[in-house]
């Protein structure tokens, strides 16, 4: 009984983490706040990077449903309708909105590697 439990536990565990997915959201302008409106579906939160742009949201898919995000960009407010549906989101009023899973970035994006130390002591030097 406690050999079906544990592996019933792990199931459940492990379904649920495939399940949850976390997306950036990126804005062609300043985001100052951002809010839900149900944050049982998911959550929301202004990323600040090392230069302050403050330009990308972090997006936390909870369950499937419908919500809307609001964002407040300074000199307007947007509404994105955002639906999830299998741990997919779709938004709709996305423009000026790009947005991608964590896990899968654009296609096009380019990543530079690290500096290696010969580059990085003659720029302290």
């Amino acid at each position: 009984m406690k050999k079906n439990s544990l592996i019933l536990a792990l199931i459940i565990l492990l379904t649920q983490a495939a399940y949850a997915a976390d997306y950036i959201v990126s804005s062609d302008r300043p985001v100052k706040a951002v809010y839900v409106r149900n944050e049982e579906i998911l959550t929301a939160k202004p990323l600040y990077t090392l230069n302050n742009d403050k330009e990308n949201i972090i997006i936390s898919v909870k369950k499937d449903g419908k919500t809307a995000i609001l964002v407040n960009r300074f000199d307007e407010e947007i509404i994105l309708d955002v639906r999830i549906k299998d741990g997919e989101m779709k938004i709709k009023n996305d423009k000026g909105f790009d947005y991608f899973p964590i896990d899968n970035p654009p296609e096009g994006l380019e990543i530079l590697p690290p500096p290696s130390p010969d580059t990085a002591a003659k720029t302290e030097g």
